[in-house]
């Protein structure tokens, strides 16, 4: 069918197929649109009841004009071929999120309220959908829910859309069951007449799903299957799924009723009460997978945003490696195994001043281990000592500082990168890592042209130098040039092959392009070079994460877990589990990370993200934002006006109750110009849980248009009312293609 055209639409990739025919996607150029082709099967004993039954479906869903219903937009017939064009979804279907596991309750109630909109627009209709079950449901990009497959809806009169039982149409064979097995109510199940009550079953079942990873329901055969649904009740919610509310268990448990005159009388009465529980979930929809919390990426400063990493939003069973080993000892610390890096000895006393520098340089080549920048700048200090002038020491003492920085941010060693860099250039002008250190340091301060004109000297010097191309494409980064940054990092890469360095700068960059393939293979290259690395396994379980490949994101934390856990994998676990809904263990992972480094306000902020879902309102979660806005208050002393700082000290006033101070303070960030996406973003959160709708949606599109993906708008649950909106979905749709 690829590369043929039915009518004026040319067929450019198959989407599926299932018992109603194939789908296919194609391109209608007269109006320059996607859309979605539906073709029924021409042969077999089956054909002419197909062929009735999809045009009952193409009737049925061409009558509902509804936002989360799909939209027909022709049925015709062609080349002996019977089809429905449809709206094309850029998405997945609900059945292919449910593969990775179990949603989170703010999730599933925002999708299951969309669902029920949808039924009870067919409801009012005098339509029954009669095969209700996650492989119909579409979730667009955006987070907008779409059902379709109306293939065996039924059409009542309208007194039997006032819940009167009907006989089946022609089509449907008396005492024959229609539907999906495991998503059909009792009586359809046994091919009594249903009516929209059915339909409100199967919502349960779908629900239930969402919520638990599995059915309410197992069985090996369809008989059996029909036995327990007839029959016997299913596996209580609150047993598979005990964080979920009671609110919510009470909709589930009424909508699994086996006697249609105990549930709800149709989707409208559900949807209404879906409202009301979303509106009093125990912050469950306003617990934000915050900027901070998120697994984060090495070589660049802390940027706390929700799914990226430091500088960057996971199935059922995957984490149970992580929750069986907690419980083999009393907390996570004591059972997760410390490997600490052994210390290296320093030289001796009389060492000539190049072994230092030798020694420097090789500790400076795995500046993350432990104590190594320390006693670099000790054996560059000593070796500058034993000269007069030693500008290449000097020039390394000031990367040295540098890379101090960027662990431990302080204005001190800025003033002292820029110093030992001056004094290397000073005394050695013709040396290119004298002036990779001086640009290096300027750009720390912000001196973006003076540290091109540094990096021009150094390149005239040394063109193909690995560390001077990483430095190049940072700067291409921070000047917004990403052909160039690519460019440059590529070109390190194959200057210093067996450098790890080069390897997790291009990963980086490829990641924060949502290229997160290529970026595992860097990162994959980069744990190679340097398998003691956390930030390798950390920003590979990253871009796992971002794929939907759980199971291998859950394997790479393992193994960072076995080789020397450290504050920001405990950080990356506690991440992992909070988009699993797990939040109590999410606490405990987080407070492992607090415990390692307490003054970091990244790290009290996830630790009250998670007991803000786990214990609403309780003094842990307000301990945690008051801490981490006193250490953000702090960090803002050492670099003033940072925006990433202050729309995260913003974001911590905010979710824990403070939102004029919050208010206050991301009025200051946006003032600011060229603020990054990641910012715009927090901005739209803060000032949405502010009450201020439009401000929000304004920013979410400014984010938007500065490169934030759509996805993770898509994921975060203080947005769960902001999506609702039809605002929200006129902004979106400009960016779903």
């Amino acid at each position: 069918m690829i590369g043929r055209k039915l009518l004026h639409y040319e067929i450019v990739a198959r989407l599926g197929a299932g018992g109603m025919g194939e789908v296919w996607r194609a391109v209608d150029p007269r109006l320059q649109r996607d859309v979605a082709i539906k073709v029924v099967p021409s042969t077999g004993a089956d054909a002419p009841l197909l062929r009735e039954r999809f045009v009952r479906e193409a009737r049925a869903a061409s009558a509902l004009a509804h936002p989360n219903i799909i939209t027909i937009h022709e049925i015709n017939a062609a080349d002996g071929l019977d089809f429905i064009v449809m709206e094309y979804v850029r998405g997945e279907t609900l059945a292919e999120m449910l593969e990775r596991g179990p949603l989170t309750v703010a999730r599933a109630v925002e999708y299951a309220g969309q669902i029920a909109a949808a039924l009870e627009a067919a409801h009012a209709a005098g339509i029954v959908h009669r095969d209700l079950k996650p492989g119909n449901v579409m979730i667009a990009a955006s987070g907008l829910v779409k059902v379709l497959d109306f293939g065996i809806a039924k059409r009542m009169s309208s007194a039997a859309a006032q819940l009167n039982s009907t006989t089946e149409a022609a089509l449907t064979v008396l005492g024959e069951s229609i539907g999906t097995p495991a998503y059909m109510s009792p009586e359809q199940a046994l091919g009594d007449p249903v009516d929209v009550r059915s339909d409100v079953y199967s919502f349960g079942v779908v629900l239930y799903q969402m919520l638990t990873g599995r059915l309410p329901y197992q069985a090996t055969t369809k008989l059996s299957l029909v036995r327990q649904i007839v029959h016997e009740p299913p596996t209580p919610l609150q047993t598979a799924a005990p964080q979920v509310p009671d609110s919510v268990v009470s909709i589930v448990d009424r909508c699994l009723v086996k006697d249609p005159g105990g549930r709800y009388a149709g989707a409208a009465p559900l949807g209404a009460d879906l409202r009301r529980c979303t509106a009093h979930l125990p912050d469950d929809t306003d617990a934000s997978e915050a900027e901070t919390r998120s697994f984060p990426v090495p070589g660049a400063q802390a940027r706390n945003r929700r799914v990226p990493l430091r500088a960057v939003a996971i199935a059922a069973g995957v984490a149970l490696i992580m929750y069986v080993a907690w419980a083999r000892g009393p907390s996570l610390v004591q059972w997760l195994r410390t490997q600490a890096t052994p210390q290296a000895q320093l030289p001796d006393a009389d060492a000539p001043a190049p072994e230092l520098y030798s020694r420097a340089v090789e500790d400076l080549r795995f500046y993350y281990r432990e104590g190594n920048v320390d006693r670099a700048i000790t054996l560059l200090d000593r070796a500058v000592a034993l000269r007069s002038s030693y500008p290449s020491a000097e020039a390394r003492l000031s990367l040295a500082y540098w890379r101090k920085n960027f662990l431990s941010a302080d204005p001190e060693w800025q003033k002292r990168a820029l110093a030992h860099a001056e004094r290397a250039v000073g005394a050695g002008d013709q040396l290119a890592v004298a002036h990779i250190a001086h640009g290096a340091a300027l750009a720390l301060g912000g001196h973006l042209d003076e540290a091109a004109a540094a990096y021009q000297k150094a390149e005239t010097l040394e063109p193909a130098n690995w560390e001077l191309l990483g430095r190049l494409g940072d700067l291409a980064v921070a000047r917004k040039s990403i052909t160039a940054a690519e460019q440059y990092y590529r070109r390190a890469t194959e200057s210093g092959p067996r450098e790890w360095e080069p390897h997790g700068l291009l990963g980086i960059f490829l990641y924060r392009q949502g290229r997160y393939p290529e970026a595992i293979a860097a990162f994959e290259k980069m744990r190679e070079l340097a398998p003691d690395h956390m930030r390798a396994y950390s920003n590979l379980a990253a871009a796992y994460h971002q794929l939907g490949r759980t199971d291998e994101a859950a394997r790479v934390l393992q193994r960072a877990l076995e080789i020397a856990p450290d504050s920001v994998t405990y950080s990356n676990l506690g991440t992992y589990l909070y988009f699993q809904g797990k939040y109590p263990e999410a606490v405990s992972a987080f407070e492992a990370a607090v415990k390692l480094n307490p003054n970091a306000s990244a790290r009290w902020g996830n630790l009250g993200d998670a007991a803000r879902m786990a214990t609403p309102g309780s003094e842990k979660m307000h301990e945690s934002y008051r801490r981490a806005v006193q250490l953000a208050r702090s960090e803002l002393t050492k670099r003033p006006a940072d925006p990433n700082i202050q729309s995260s000290l913003a974001l911590y006033l905010v979710r824990d109750g403070q939102g004029p101070a919050a208010l206050s303070e991301i009025d200051q960030v946006l003032r600011l110009q060229n603020l990054p996406p990641s910012v715009l973003f927090k901005g739209a959160l803060v000032v949405e849980l502010a009450n201020q709708r439009s401000r929000a949606l304004s920013l979410l599109g400014r984010a938007l248009d500065a490169g934030y993906q759509l996805r993770e708008i898509s994921a975060e649950p203080d947005l769960v009312s902001l999506r609702a909106d039809p605002e929200y979905h006129k902004l979106v749709s400009r960016y779903e293609k």
